[in-house]
């Protein structure tokens, strides 16, 4: 063997290795175009399983409209409030004397799957926070729908934050919300507000 010969390293190889790979991949793509533009159901196939792959990892939702907000059991914390069709504002206190229900009843005509509930805490309402106490945020929720539906138990965070919830109720035309517990430390005679908002899934 000459002296100044030096066999090829195995490191030498690897960029070969690479390009070749690279030009199988490029090959395979530039078939797999060249099927779809000739085989109309396989281009099909194709879109179908990109939107699918989108629907789940990119999800889209869009906010329910309501035709009214009905609320219970709140006492001199006031009624519910509905606002731009879409949001309403939940006055609340602590848990003792009697049941706290929210009902949201849907506009008519919706046909669609309520997926997601948003709860915002607020500020306590100027009109019944008293001198200032402590808010009795939501903690604990038992949600049912008409037509009636599984019975769902939602936990709110504690301290409260934003916070979103899944859920799936199909048509419905009312969501209630009962009010199982709240933030045991708050005084009683103190209201909080919270916004809530239903959102169907769309894409």
């Amino acid at each position: 063997m000459p002296s100044g010969f030096r066999a090829p390293s195995a490191t030498a190889a690897l960029p070969a290795r690479s390009h070749r790979l690279r030009a199988v991949v490029l090959i395979v793509l530039l078939l797999a175009v060249a099927a779809c533009a000739i085989d109309p159901t396989l281009r099909h196939g194709v879109s179908s399983e990109a939107s699918r792959v989108r629907y789940d990892v990119f999800p889209s939702y869009a906010k329910v409209a309501l035709q009214d907000a009905v609320s219970s059991g709140a006492g001199a914390c006031g009624p519910a409030q509905l606002a731009s069709n879409d949001t309403v504002y939940w006055y609340t206190r602590a848990v003792g004397a009697g049941a706290q229900v929210l009902g949201l009843t849907v506009a008519p005509g919706f046909t669609g799957t309520v997926a997601k509930l948003a709860f915002t805490p607020l500020v306590a309402n100027a009109q019944a926070a008293p001198g200032g106490q402590a808010s009795p945020n939501p903690e604990r929720l038992v949600l049912t729908s008409r037509p009636p539906s599984t019975a769902t138990v939602v936990e709110l965070s504690d301290p409260p934050k934003f916070q979103q919830v899944n859920v799936k109720i199909v048509r419905p035309a009312q969501v209630v919300l009962h009010l199982v517990a709240t933030d045991p430390g708050a005084a009683s005679s103190a209201c909080a507000e919270t916004g809530v908002v239903l959102y169907e899934r769309t894409g």
